[in-house]
């Protein structure tokens, strides 16, 4: 999850840096972009930092100049304590426009606690100061309620049901559900482990089929349609043959987000690969002396058995 938040808003960074300050008609303003994600459930905590910049033409993607600000001084306060971030670089996945690594900042000592507010500040090299507040998810207890426990379902519903209910709870926290199947798939005779997230939905477009995930909402709980389920499941083998299939286990995965990161999920729309990021032209942002967002939340997951009798009907191994 950490690994996918980072990468998730060091998107995020790219299109906002060309995006903010770009407007063909206007006196170009600079913009100090910073994205921090507080995982509640690790010590590894990341910060991104970065600006916008102005097009030398109308095409703000020309530009390929590394935004990334370097050498930044970024601290994580917390329970009155303060931790000091190290600089460090990931080799970037995608290099059609940017060749650099990607540059962000990152502790592994702080793990914060149920409810505890925490301060994001970061100095700039030219004296620029970017700062932000938060509150971690604040509950007493989680438990999931109600919910099936195995697949097949045993019951007369069309429907698979996910619920979950966090006792004293603070207020507008936001929920994001994930039904997945773990699997391994035998690829020139090796076991390659993968995971497929079941589509909520499914959309025509054309002669083709759109998949719809859950989306972040205030919902405790989530539906999925057995048909869908089912169908997904069925299609784990591709066009290959389904003996290189072994199964492990469904999970129901469920981020808990703060007030904060959930407004801003919600001010912007992820597409199929999960990454690609659609900046709406209100997003949210609670980054005083910039843009961005400082947020926070943990994750919960639960085991779904798969029973080796369905296993079989699709003649998968277990």
């Amino acid at each position: 999850m950490k690994r996918n938040f980072l990468l998730f808003f060091v998107i995020i960074i790219s299109i906002i840096s060309c995006e903010e300050g770009f407007e063909p008609t206007a006196e170009f303003r600079e913009d100090y972009v910073m994205f921090g994600v507080i995982n509640g459930d690790t010590t590894y905590q990341s910060v991104v930092i970065s600006k916008s910049y102005e097009p030398d033409n109308f095409n703000p993607y020309a530009n390929t100049n590394d935004p990334d600000i370097r050498d930044a001084v970024v601290t994580i306060t917390g329970m009155d304590k303060e931790y000091v971030l190290r600089d460090t670089s990931i080799e970037r996945a995608d290099k059609s426009r940017y060749t650099t690594d990607e540059y962000f900042y990152y502790t592994d000592e702080f793990k914060p606690k149920i409810g505890e507010e925490i301060e994001l500040r970061a100095v700039l090299p030219n004296g620029k100061v970017l700062t932000s507040k938060t509150k971690l998810p604040g509950f007493s207890l989680f438990s999931w309620t109600n919910s099936d426990e195995a697949l097949p379902i045993n019951k007369i519903y069309s429907q698979v049901l996910f619920t979950w209910k966090l006792n004293n709870a603070s207020d507008n926290l936001v929920f994001l559900p994930r039904f997945l199947i773990h699997y391994y798939e035998k690829i020139n005779g090796v076991n390659v482990k993968k995971e497929k997230e079941i589509p909520l939905e499914l959309v025509k477009l054309g002669s083709s089929l759109k998949e719809l995930f859950p989306s972040a909402s205030g919902k405790d709980y989530v539906l999925y349609d057995t048909t869908i389920v089912y169908d997904t499941f069925k299609e784990l083998k591709g066009s290959g043959n389904p003996s290189d299939i072994t199964i492990i286990n469904g999970e129901v995965e469920l981020t808990v987000m703060d007030k904060n990161l959930g407004s801003y999920y919600s001010s912007i729309q992820t597409l199929n690969d999960g990454y690609t990021i659609k900046i709406y032209e209100t997003n949210y942002s609670n980054i005083e002396g910039g843009i961005g967002i400082l947020g926070s939340y943990f994750t919960f997951k639960r085991n779904i058995e798969i029973l080796h009798d369905f296993i079989g009907r699709f003649g998968y191994n277990f």
